[in-house]
């Protein structure tokens, strides 16, 4: 029986061998991975241990990469934080066009202001009237 170090290992092999890969079964633990490999065929399931975050785009994929540390991931590691405004701002497009900046800046482009937005009202709206949770950092 080979390790989960080594069945990681023929997984990221085989996709690197060049073909197609896809995505045959999507489950919220697990998705089961068909590659492609030189002409031969084989089934991998990947299971996400203590999974944080999933993005699933399309099936059909040309390269793989397993990582414990990814820009996207940053924000499970830092302090949750609220920002809140108790004036109007004086130029609120220049504050959200900052913040976002910022965010996709620290995110290395992953994430934006709207992910983290306050979703009852506009950031513009709460700027501009000067009192309200703008971002939820959670």
């Amino acid at each position: 029986m080979q390790s989960e170090s080594d069945e990681r290992g023929d997984l990221l092999a085989a996709i690197a061998s060049g073909g197609n890969s896809r995505i045959v079964r999507r489950q919220t633990t697990n998705w089961d991975v068909e590659v492609n490999s030189r002409g031969e065929v084989a089934l991998y399931r990947i299971h996400f241990h203590r999974k944080r975050e999933a993005c699933f785009v399309e099936a059909a994929f040309r390269n793989l990469a397993i990582s414990d540390s990814h820009p996207v991931l940053a924000q499970y590691g830092e302090a949750w934080a609220r920002v809140f405004v108790a004036a109007p701002a004086r130029d609120a497009d220049g504050t959200i066009s900052a913040l976002d900046g910022e965010i996709r800046a620290l995110s290395e482009g992953w994430r934006s202001l709207a992910d983290y937005s306050n979703p009852s009202a506009s950031v513009a709206d709460i700027l501009s009237s000067g009192q309200g949770l703008v971002i939820a950092l959670l």
